[in-house]
């Protein structure tokens, strides 16, 4: 009977022992394949975010050259209205639409330099909302890079 214990205790060992390495072995084969998972979304997630920022950058760049197209649009319109108004309006009428349209915001202006220098004004302001738009992309590439880097 003593002979049958023994056994019976070496097997309940073996099956006990048997079990922890079971175990053991199994949750560092699950913990491998869960980095596995893990490191693919992160690299999905990373390779989303370098698309965005690659879109981002692409926006400013079209927004910044439809800026400069309008600008340049708005500009030769200005100019047109200019010399049509010189050429097709006596200087009394000039006066006229110049008067009814003092105190718009948006002004025709086509007799002194005096006028000219609010359109030059305006196209400053322009400018500089041009080079801003322009900084801002200078900025998202340098954010793409140093995220990049990342």
């Amino acid at each position: 009977m003593a002979e049958t214990l023994s056994v019976d205790i070496i097997i309940v060992l073996a099956i006990i022992i048997t079990f922890l390495f079971a175990l053991i072995v199994g949750y560092f084969i699950g913990k491998s394949k869960g980095k596995s998972t893990t490191a693919q979304e992160l690299e999905k997630v990373e390779q989303e975010f370098k698309h965005y920022k690659e879109t981002v950058s692409c926006h400013f760049g079209k927004t910044a050259d439809l800026i400069d197209n309008l600008t340049h649009c708005y500009k030769e319109v200005f100019d047109h209205l200019s010399s049509s108004a010189k050429e097709l309006l006596t200087d009394e009428q000039l006066n006229q639409h110049i008067q009814s349209r003092e105190n718009k915001t948006v002004t025709l202006t086509y007799l002194s330099n005096e006028d000219n220098s609010i359109i030059s004004k305006t196209i400053k302001e322009q400018e500089t909302r041009e080079k801003g738009i322009e900084l801002l992309a200078e900025v998202a590439e340098k954010v793409t890079e140093i995220n990049d880097k990342r």
